[in-house]
């Protein structure tokens, strides 16, 4: 399995091009460009459903710019009432991006609840705040495990039509 970071330099070495001079510009190129993709299948139903419930708030990770053109392009502003950019904040790694979130929505920890697909982001680090978490089963991340019994998720779904149940049953 290739790196993500490597991906370029792979891909060009397989074709015998010279990655050092291209790779800056095909960075730039995939930083900034106006990405075709949309929401999972029921998320926009889940999401509406949510919001009018509950304030909601989103961490993305990953670059900034890109992540910015990710927001956009799935209109996220409208579902969320706060984003906040992990990189802005040390990563997802850091407790930061979730504090200032919770700042920002004007609850506390126990008052919340985090949904992340990679188990090794920012779970273990929600858990350690004291927010509940949720780990989504899907895509390629869905065959992880993770090993440490106190860094496992309060719950595990499938897809985000289930997420209103199990927030009820957390409150």
């Amino acid at each position: 399995k290739v790196e993500r970071k490597q991906v370029f330099s792979h891909t060009l070495l397989q074709f015998g091009v010279d990655a050092d001079n291209i790779i800056p510009e095909l960075v730039t190129v995939f930083r900034n460009h106006d990405p075709e993709i949309s929401l999972f299948k029921g998320a926009h139903n889940a999401l509406v459903a949510l919001k009018k419930e509950f304030v909601l708030g989103l961490i993305t990770g990953g670059k900034k710019e890109v992540q910015e053109n990710k927001v956009m392009a799935l209109n996220l502003n409208s579902y969320f009432n706060v984003i906040t950019y992990a990189e802005e904040y040390g990563g997802k790694c850091s407790p930061k991006p979730f504090t200032v979130t919770l700042e920002k929505l004007h609850v506390r920890p126990q008052e919340s609840v985090y949904v992340d697909d990679n188990p090794f982001n920012g779970l273990a680090i929600a858990k350690k705040l004291g927010i509940r978490t949720i780990r989504m089963m899907r895509g390629e991340n869905k065959h992880m495990t993770i090993d440490d019994e106190k860094n496992r998720p309060d719950s595990e779904i499938s897809n985000l039509a289930q997420l209103e149940d199990i927030i009820r049953d957390f409150h």
